[in-house]
């Protein structure tokens, strides 16, 4: 194939010999039909078109680069023998500096030639289609991606609330039994709204009493807060007597959150207590320690420490309990005064982030 191209190449390149000098067309005539059978030898017997970017394959043919790596892709034959062939190809660099002489020097018959100039066109048009293209697919696999991570989203919320549904279910069959621990943390469901289950103080309530009845410490400070705090329950009136009882048992127990309620009955002298506002302190500050006090009894403690109620005059204390309360931040009202207390008193707070 080598020899047959630098023969033909020769060939191109030689000054026409006129046989027929009486008649020069004729002779022209017969050079181009020569060119042009001649040319058939480097057609691409895939596409059927001369190649662009000719290589020479293993069974001694010439092929469009493209055309036979895609053949090459899915076949391991010859397309021209159908005989078994390799892989290797070799740039065909003569071949195509000829067919592009040729084009220039419009050798080739005026349909070859213009076929020829437009392709490397065309191949840029097809490039641009197949970018355009592509791009559409990639935008497509990112909106499937997304669909599916929402999916994946959703399916692990659904998880998510069956499992807390089947916890749910299985503390109401413990509290039915007469479990005190699963009675107190249904309850807590229930008072904060947890585990799919909505607000419901009255449920939260009767949780309680059952769950304090059973010996659950942390019931009966609940139960306690909910007879000296005033939460709106129907069916349950504020009774001093019952949240001392219950606070009482508590503290015996030592549960923080009724070291907090108890505190604040002796700081106040609330139900029948004498006020005494230095053992309400001592109950408060262990009480916060224990970390069972909310924005609001951080304030309660901070500001007894700032007025020196129970206990000596303490900025340093009471600006270490309002960064406490800035820090917890529920509710929200008292985190607030909290920040405003410190700014006030030179001390500050912007560190301290909520929630924290």
């Amino acid at each position: 194939m080598a020899f047959e191209a630098r023969e033909f190449a020769a060939l191109a390149a030689m000054p026409l010999k006129r046989k027929d000098p009486k008649d020069p067309a004729a002779s022209w005539k017969r050079f181009c039909s020569a060119i042009g059978e001649s040319i058939e030898e480097f057609k691409c017997p895939i596409t059927n078109e001369l190649p662009l970017d000719p290589v020479l394959a293993e069974d001694g043919k010439v092929y469009e680069r493209s055309a036979i790596e895609t053949w090459l892709q899915n076949n391991q034959r010859s397309p021209s023998t159908n005989e078994a062939m390799g892989e290797s190809l070799i740039p065909a660099t003569q071949i195509k500096n000829i067919i592009q002489r040729m084009v220039n020097s419009d050798a080739l018959p005026k349909d070859k030639a213009e076929a020829c100039k437009k392709r490397p066109a065309e191949q840029e048009d097809n490039v641009e289609t197949c970018k355009k293209r592509l791009a559409k697919e990639e935008d497509e696999v990112k909106a499937c991606k997304k669909r599916l991570a929402d999916c994946k989203k959703r399916l692990a919320d659904c998880k998510k609330r069956l499992a807390k549904q089947e916890a749910v279910a299985e503390l109401r069959t413990k509290a039915e039994g007469g479990d005190a621990q699963a009675a107190y943390e249904l309850g807590n469901c229930f008072e904060c709204g947890t585990n799919n289950l909505c607000k419901d103080h009255a449920k939260a309530f009767a949780m309680y009493q059952q769950s304090s009845k059973g010996g659950n410490a942390k019931a009966m400070a609940c139960l306690a807060s909910y007879y000296y705090f005033d939460y709106g329950v129907d069916g349950v009136e504020t009774n001093y007597a019952l949240a001392l009882r219950w606070a009482a048992a508590g503290v015996a127990l030592g549960n923080g959150r009724a070291m907090m309620t108890l505190g604040d009955m002796y700081a106040k002298g609330m139900a029948g207590l004498p006020k005494d506002e230095e053992e309400g302190i001592k109950l408060l500050v262990r009480g916060a320690e224990l970390g069972n006090a909310n924005a609001k009894g951080l304030y309660q403690v901070a500001q007894m420490f700032a007025k020196g109620n129970g206990t000596s005059v303490d900025m340093d204390k009471a600006a270490y309990w309002m960064r406490k309360a800035v820090a917890h931040n529920n509710p929200k009202d008292y985190g607030q005064k909290a920040r405003d207390w410190l700014r006030e008193n030179g001390y500050h707070s912007e560190d301290i982030h909520p929630g924290e």
